[in-house]
């Protein structure tokens, strides 16, 4: 720093959770002479000690994967509280990784702009890169990161390289003063392959990198450059365990580097969602019918046992006393529900022990019977004039035994009508949104669930977002789901578009470059090679 600029002045603040890493710390300080007073213990997150503190520079080593159960909700207190005005106001992350807890942390001790900003060097796991789809907090997270653009760079380091893990591991820089020719961009490098073996592994250490393979990274990150995948030297040959020269000679893999820029709005996508109609068929069967008999899930199996263990008494008629009575029974069902339907709590068993349960099943099994007498017992296969029929039998049907009957009597089938939700009586039709015109009306069809789908559509900001998800509708979805459309009640909170907003970051995808299997010719000389040495080192051990 002195070399760089001798006139500038460094004071160092931190604080540290684990008291001995904070005792160490203050040690090694004082040793050097430097001042301590502003070295604080205690959790970063739920209690910050420097909060009115803001700085030009910030280093940050989080632990990975650390859930933050014990404080969370300090952590959602001060995000509803402050919002924006505290650190956590671009969203939360999962409770079981708190990485990006500490990165917006360091975010918010960014120094002002007109101050001459900040800038963060920050080492984090795969997981802050990708995890969490549109709309989650991890992905609200790095939304704010890249649109207020203060990402710079992110840069793979190689695996083995920390002492208590072999994991990737990524460096994250970012920077409110940004240069000009940075603006709006994201530079990527790729340094995974950039080390060496070490002689003796430490713990989980067993890469490093050298001077010169540290200076590659930071001449490019420097440079602001994009750089083609090349391989930088040739590793040298490895001996074998047995202190002589292998005939098969292995060596490391070969040291490899590039680096690509992005546009930030690449890394962003709009989630749209894709429905098709629901159709369904109906039929007033005998067998469908007997379903209304129990109750829906989660008391259908335990009443159908229930029922088959102690109703061979009860009848439908009105003056049967003894339907439904299982207070007799109570031990022996309560025994059974422990032992087969553990996953029912006591308000269910009580419902299922009250004779007006069974009671009220009864009389829409009845209600049943009689719509199957006035409508028949035929299958239909256009749901839309099921309303109408019910209706015209002048049996009349609360909410619950309308839907009830309905659930049981009706089915899926992609061969059947599809279900008509609305019918517009205004309005012009639009099928790519759901609105379809059938017979001079514009209709609105019941989505299935079980149907529904979801597209990433990449972000454009020279383009409007209607033009850009009508346009990916047309060549991805349509040809393949031409009944499809989408849905426009799927909008983003905050621009209000429709489809959620998401952002991530898929490295590997960037830099994956496809290695062809090798000549099976090759593998046979390779596995005739490792026989005759597996063979030689026998003999040797038998002679």
């Amino acid at each position: 720093l002195d070399k760089l600029n001798p006139q500038a002045v460094m004071r160092a603040y931190g604080q540290e959770l684990n008291p001995e890493s904070y005792a160490i710390c203050k040690a090694d300080m004082l040793i050097k002479g430097q001042e301590v007073n502003n070295i604080k213990l205690g959790n970063t997150l739920s209690n910050d000690q420097l909060y009115a503190d803001r700085f030009d520079y910030m280093l940050s080593n989080p632990p990975f994967g650390v859930d933050w159960k014990k404080i969370e909700k300090e952590i959602k207190d001060e995000q509803s509280l402050k919002g924006f005005d505290g650190r956590f106001g671009p969203g939360l992350p999962r409770v079981s990784d708190g990485s990006l807890l500490f990165l917006m942390h360091l975010i918010s001790k960014l120094r002002d702009r007109s101050e001459g900003g900040g800038r963060i060097g920050i080492i984090l796991n795969g997981s802050p890169l990708f995890t969490g789809g549109a709309g989650s907090g991890e992905s609200e997270i790095r939304r704010y990161i890249l649109e207020a653009d203060l990402l710079e760079a992110i840069v793979a380091l190689p695996t083995d390289m920390f002492y208590n893990t072999g994991i990737a591991t990524y460096v994250w820089v970012l920077s409110n003063k940004k240069a000009d020719e940075r603006k709006g961009k994201v530079q990527l490098i790729n340094g995974v392959n950039l080390c060496g073996k070490m002689r003796k592994s430490l713990g989980s250490k067993r890469n490093e990198m050298d001077d010169e393979d540290i200076a590659t990274i930071t001449r490019s990150f420097g440079a602001f450059e994009v750089v083609d995948a090349r391989e930088l030297d040739k590793p040298a040959e490895q001996k074998s365990n047995r202190g002589r020269q292998a005939a098969n000679p292995k060596t490391e893999a070969p040291k490899t580097f590039s680096s690509k820029i992005f546009a930030t709005h690449e890394f962003g996508y709009r989630r749209i969602t894709i429905e098709r109609p629901l159709r369904e068929s109906w039929q007033f069967s005998d067998e469908r019918i007997a379903e209304l008999r129990f109750a829906p899930k989660p008391l259908n199996a335990v009443m159908q046992w229930a029922y088959a263990e102690y109703g061979e008494a009860w009848n439908d008629d009105e003056g049967c006393e003894q339907y439904g009575q299982l207070s007799e029974h109570e031990e022996g069902i309560r025994s059974r529900i422990k032992s087969h339907f553990s996953g029912l709590k006591e308000k269910q068993i009580k419902a299922l022990l009250d004779p007006k349960s069974w009671l009220i099943q009864r009389a829409t099994l009845l209600k049943a019977k009689q719509l199957q007498q006035l409508i028949g017992s035929e299958q239909h296969d256009d749901m839309n004039g099921f309303d109408a029929k019910l209706k015209k039998t002048g049996i009349k049907l609360d909410v619950k035994e309308k839907k009830q009957i309905t659930n049981a009597v009706s089915w899926k089938n992609s061969d059947a009508e599809k279900v008509i939700k609305k019918i517009h009586k205004s309005g012009k039709p639009s099928p790519i949104y759901g609105l379809f015109e059938v017979d001079g009306q514009v209709v609105e069809y019941k989505p299935d669930g079980d149907l529904r789908d979801h597209e990433n559509v990449a972000l454009d900001p020279s383009k409007s977002v209607n033009a850009i998800n009508e346009a990916y509708f047309a060549k991805e979805v349509q040809p393949h789901v031409p009944d499809g459309w989408i849905d426009a009640s799927k909008r983003d909170e905050k621009d209000q578009e429709i489809g959620i907003v998401g952002y991530e970051i898929p490295f590997n995808r960037h830099f994956y470059v496809y290695q062809p299997p090798r000549a099976l010719e090759e593998i046979d000389a390779e596995l005739d090679l490792v026989s005759g040495e597996i063979m030689a080192l026998l003999q040797e051990v038998h002679s």
